[in-house]
């Protein structure tokens, strides 16, 4: 009797390091690949391999997204503290 072959699966919680556009609209929170599309070119890079019938994205490419983002939230976040001023005289 013939082995059996089973795909890899990859560990739960890992991405693999190319990711076409279903994989890459979920990795980017996106609803759908639809969704992830429409914003190639604007929010996300252009597929590293873009051949037809096979688009993929580098998940280093779209971390950088995800960084940006981060410090943007992180920006605005810290500028709508309000800061108190050191430099007030204390009375007394």
């Amino acid at each position: 009797m013939p082995k059996k072959i089973t795909p890899p699966t990859l560990p739960e919680g890992s991405w693999p390091r190319r990711l076409n556009p279903d994989l890459a609209a979920e990795y980017m929170f996106e609803p759908s690949a639809e969704a992830f599309l429409a914003k190639v070119g604007t929010v996300y890079p252009l597929p590293q391999i873009d051949e037809p019938g096979r688009r993929l994205w580098l998940r280093d490419k779209l971390d950088a997204v995800h960084f940006v983002r981060a410090e943007q939230d992180l920006q605005n976040f810290i500028g709508g503290i309000k800061r108190p001023s050191f430099n007030r005289k204390r009375n007394g």
